[in-house]
């Protein structure tokens, strides 16, 4: 019997609005090999004219008292930049992931360089413990540097459908439809049994083919 024959069940579980380095990346203090940051590694409140200086540090709450900007324009800062009048400037590579603080100016005012803070392996124990005991990709990125709507979708149809940004409530109650189904449908289809466990109720209702799951009806 191999090893794959021995595995019942995949339990998958998404995080939101929690970025490689704000759950993990301080473990590089522990294992060298994990491409987490390093305390010198800084935000300007004003990076166009590199102003106020705010190094990454411990966390100081499990949650932001404000909602950080996530949409795509906004990310988009957040990964290179502001350029002058306001917009983000050319993608670069390596990123240099330098407008975290300024991004989240509107809607975290002077509690905006929150956003530099991050947790340390003693404050989240499981997660660590998940880290260190099984694998641990370095290199992860979103499907779409974007909002939550969207990445939701590519885990659930594998594709965000063109949607770019939140979408209203009218938009919502119509819902989304995929030409090439879900993930749920390709398992039911292959006689494998799934279930949505919890709180992923807003994105799956969302889903016109998943209403009928949620209603517990048959069509």
């Amino acid at each position: 019997m191999s090893a794959l024959d021995r595995i019942n069940r995949f339990v998958v579980l998404m995080l939101e609005n929690r970025s490689f380095d704000h759950a993990l990346g301080y473990l590089r203090k522990i294992n060298p090999a994990v491409a987490g940051m390093a305390d010198s590694d800084f935000n300007y409140e004003d990076p166009v004219r590199q102003l106020d200086k705010v190094l990454v540090s411990r966390a100081t709450t499990s949650a932001l008292s404000f909602d950080p900007s996530h949409e795509y324009p906004e990310v988009q800062i957040q990964l290179y930049g502001p350029a002058k009048g306001g917009k983000a400037n050319k993608p670069a590579h390596p990123a240099p992931m330098s407008g975290f603080i300024c991004s989240s100016a509107s809607p975290g005012g002077a509690r905006a360089k929150q956003v530099m803070e991050c947790f340390q392996a003693d404050q989240l124990p499981v997660l660590t413990a998940l880290a260190q005991a099984y694998g641990l990709v370095n290199y992860w990125y979103s499907p779409m540097p974007g909002p939550t709507w969207s990445n939701r979708f590519f885990v659930h149809a594998g594709t965000c459908g063109g949607l770019t940004e939140s979408p209203g409530k009218l938009a919502s109650i119509a819902g989304f439809d995929f030409k090439s189904g879900t993930i749920f449908e390709r398992l039911a289809g292959a006689g494998l049994g799934w279930r949505v466990y919890h709180t992923d109720t807003p994105q799956i209702l969302g889903i016109q083919s998943m209403r009928k799951h949620y209603l517990g009806v048959s069509v």
